[in-house]
């Protein structure tokens, strides 16, 4: 929208666990990307992060440790930063925090129950979607964190970028997108949506119950950032990416080997 400055709002993490191999390649990939923009293109790139610090996941781990949940959040709020650091990614200048923003959420959501897109109900407010989304039948779950803390930041709209990890389609940014253009009465409230692709371990999603759930910690214990980000460049960064540990990393040491031995 502006020549010479992109606008990039660039979904968080929520922090009620430790940060892993996903969130590395999210995080690492945007950095790479927002590197090229303003390194070779010479780009001022403005670009805010959100903390979902307020989750149910947050509460309910609170609970079981009989401790405020906010204490959660900024614990695995700091580890995340620090395996950010750890990686060489360039943290944006300007970070948002859930639980620094409730009262600009409350006023949203009045703004959107002003214009008639939503309801109170049963203690709760609703999203009214019959009133406002064409696609069919169906409930959007509130994601109106990142609209708000989106609005509070940018001022003018449409953004150029908003960005997240695949898995943040749909719901949540097709929720943002319903309650933005239902808040600012318009019809394209982002220019460009960019999704990082999911990451596979040995050809099957990682969780904990499959234990192939690899932290950055642990990665780095063994590899270096530059090791770990030539494993996500040797992959297009929005398509599925399938980590193997026989394969990815003696590739990327390889690669990098290479590259040292060119420059040098």
């Amino acid at each position: 929208m502006d020549p010479n400055q992109i606008t990039w709002y660039q979904c968080g993490p929520t922090v009620y666990d430790e940060s892993h191999m996903g969130h590395a390649r999210t995080y690492v990939s945007f950095d790479i990307i927002k590197r090229i923009m303003t390194g070779y293109f010479g780009y001022n790139v403005k670009q805010v992060m959100n903390i979902t610090d307020i989750d149910d996941k947050i509460i309910r781990k609170s609970g079981e440790q009989n401790v405020e949940f906010i204490e959660i959040a900024r614990k695995y709020e700091t580890e995340f930063l620090e395996d950010m650091r750890r990686l060489g990614v360039q943290l944006p200048e300007n970070i948002t925090r859930v639980s620094e923003y409730v009262p600009e959420i409350v006023a949203f959501i009045e703004q959107i129950i002003k214009n008639g897109f939503a309801y109170e109900s049963k203690n709760s407010v609703y999203f009214d979607v019959k009133k406002f989304s064409p696609w069919g039948e169906g409930r959007p779950g509130w994601h109106i964190e990142c609209s708000a803390m989106c609005g509070a930041a940018f001022k003018k709209h449409p953004l150029d970028i908003h960005t997240g990890g695949v898995d943040l389609r749909f719901p949540h940014h097709d929720n943002e997108i319903a309650q933005s253009e239902a808040y600012y009465s318009c019809d394209n409230w982002i220019n460009n949506f960019w999704h990082t692709g999911h990451l596979h371990i040995e050809g099957k999603k990682m969780s904990k119950s499959l234990k192939n759930f690899i932290t950055i910690k642990q990665i780095l214990d063994n590899y270096n950032a530059r090791q770990i980000r030539m494993v996500f460049l040797l992959h297009t960064w929005n398509t599925l990416m399938n980590y193997s540990t026989e394969k990815s990393f003696p590739e990327a040491e390889a690669k990098e080997r290479g590259f040292t031995i060119f420059f040098r």
